[in-house]
């Protein structure tokens, strides 16, 4: 195989913070990796952050201005994150951690999952590639079940499923 290898111990390692913490905002998580698992860099903590909303193991949940005393003014912009649904578990336990309860809006990332694979179905795609694709709606799916979103959801997404399995769809 060449070129480097997919996924990221530190994207998992936040995928694991995210999962005991519920939502939480770069600087917590950096602080808290450092507590949990040694020096990093705050540097690698945003990167493995964009990259896990790219791969979809982050959800970027939410963007609030905060009041308060900081250096550089009276507010500040947090970026909010949660665990995706393609997210990667570390096998590291951690101790529990006060868990954090925000509202998220997870119909507009199924509709843009939704539309993103129904134009990847339209196309014809090798075997590899609609293998790749099923793993991806079934992974849908069951996040689907488990945050117990709107039927409809869930019904599209068994609707591609049969499609994928079909063996005369291209």
């Amino acid at each position: 195989m060449k070129g480097r290898p997919k996924g990221s111990v530190i994207r998992n390692r936040i995928c694991q913070i995210l999962k005991k913490r519920g939502f939480s905002y770069g600087y917590e998580i950096f602080n808290l990796y450092k507590k949990f698992f040694g020096q990093v860099s705050m540097k690698s903590i945003y990167y493995n952050l964009k990259q896990g909303v790219k791969t979809g193991e982050v959800h970027l949940a939410k963007v609030k201005k905060e009041i308060g005393n900081y250096t550089w003014g009276d507010q500040t912009e947090r970026v909010y994150y949660t665990l995706g649904p393609f997210s990667v578990l570390a096998s590291e336990e951690l101790p529990d951690m006060p868990k954090r309860n925000m509202e998220c809006d997870w119909s507009s990332l199924m509709e843009s999952e939704l539309k993103a694979l129904e134009k990847t179905i339209t196309k014809k795609m090798p075997t590899h590639k609609k293998e790749k694709t099923l793993n991806r709606v079934q992974t849908l799916i069951e996040f689907g079940k488990f945050k117990k979103l709107d039927r409809d959801y869930i019904s599209l997404l068994k609707i591609m499923e049969k499609k994928l399995c079909d063996p005369h769809t291209p």
